[in-house]
């Protein structure tokens, strides 16, 4: 995805979308990964993994179970 591309979020009472994708919850990552379309850091921590889309300003936890 280059600068010029924008990500479109809504949210309503019923789903979530990104780019006209409806999501629902529990979303897994490579759904994420192949809605957002660009690289993606991973932090580990005690009790769950944060998932940072940096260039989108986006974030998505994930608990150990």
């Amino acid at each position: 995805m280059d600068e010029n591309n924008i990500i479109t979020l809504r949210l309503s009472q019923d789903n979530f979308s990104i780019n006209d994708t409806t999501l629902c919850f529990q979303i897994e990552i490579k759904v994420l990964e192949n809605v957002l379309l660009v690289p993606k850091k991973i932090t580990k921590k005690k009790y769950n993994t944060i998932y940072a889309w940096d260039q989108l300003g986006i974030l998505a936890y994930s608990k150990k179970w």
